[in-house]
């Protein structure tokens, strides 16, 4: 399984000063109360990902997974980025994310499903502008019962 997404994120093209419909009539966001100028430079974003499971037994599986995301350098001019790692000067600098991931789960009873897993991951530029680690390892492990 593979999946990818390209986002392009940009201001808002229309115009509001009475404040922003919504679908409730009469409802209305009041002006000010949404950011409408944080893209000045527009912000692409590319998101890829790819994992495959596979049945080692009847009541045994495997799986993994791959995801990468990485967005482009959105400071509007004259800033500039400066830092690397979580020291990034911001959020908006060029940077992305990377995850590998494993699992396995085990079915000793019909509607009782064990599993353990663990996920590395890895910010850097901007993305990891405010982490306080750009390193992290998590694992997991639980039981599911099904009705």
């Amino acid at each position: 399984m593979t999946g990818y997404v390209y986002s392009r994120t940009v201001n808002p093209s229309g115009f509001y000063p009475f404040g922003l419909p919504t679908i409730a009539e009469g409802i209305v966001v009041p002006p000010g109360a949404v950011t409408s100028n944080a893209y000045d430079v527009p912000r692409l974003l590319n998101t890829m990902w790819t994992g495959v499971r596979y049945a080692v037994l009847d009541n045994v599986n495997l799986a993994a997974g791959v995801y990468w995301q990485t967005q482009n350098d959105y400071l509007a001019p004259p800033a500039t980025c400066a830092g690397s790692g979580t020291a990034t000067s911001s959020g908006k600098c060029a940077g992305g994310r990377y995850s590998y991931s494993f699992m396995v789960t085990y079915r000793p009873v019909r509607r009782i499903t064990l599993y353990a897993g663990v996920m590395a991951s890895n910010v850097y530029g901007g993305v990891a502008s405010g982490y306080l680690h750009s390193q992290n390892i998590d694992p997991t492990i639980g039981a599911r019962l099904e009705f």
